[in-house]
């Protein structure tokens, strides 16, 4: 029902979007593009899979922040934090999951208006390293 509300409504796209929540995770996201991943029946590499959500899970402003943290956690957060991964390789890795931020070369990977560019982020990238990992909080 949402994708089709926001067919032609969405910058970038004619297709409309699954967007939703406070970091806009897409169906194919949380759910997983492998054999179309469901609620009923999400993919095994899906963050519904891995944390083990329901299709009774109310997406509450907590599960968004699990979902979140997952997803950081995927693009190399740990490996960045230890020093193991360079801040423009785990920035355009987020850049690859949030249509609001443009990879190092000013690229809006989803050509969405993403409005939020690596300069942006540099302060916060300072303030992780050297930090421990996401681990299991």
């Amino acid at each position: 029902k949402l994708i089709n509300a926001t067919k032609g409504k969405v910058p970038g796209t004619e297709l409309g979007t699954s967007a939703v929540g406070k970091y806009q995770t897409t169906s194919k996201s949380l759910f997983g593009s492998d054999r179309g991943g469901t609620a009923e029946n999400p993919a095994k590499k899906s963050w519904a899979y891995k944390l083990k959500l329901t299709p009774d899970t109310v997406y509450t402003p907590e599960i968004q922040e699990k979902v979140a943290r997952l997803a950081l956690k995927e693009t190399g957060y740990d490996s960045f934090a230890v020093g193991k991964k360079t801040e423009k390789d785990f920035h355009n890795s987020i850049a690859n999951i949030w249509a609001s931020i443009t990879k190092v070369s000013g690229e809006d990977t989803y050509d969405q208006g993403a409005s939020t560019s690596y300069s942006d982020l540099q302060s916060i990238y300072k303030l992780i390293k050297p930090k421990t990992a996401i681990t299991n909080r």
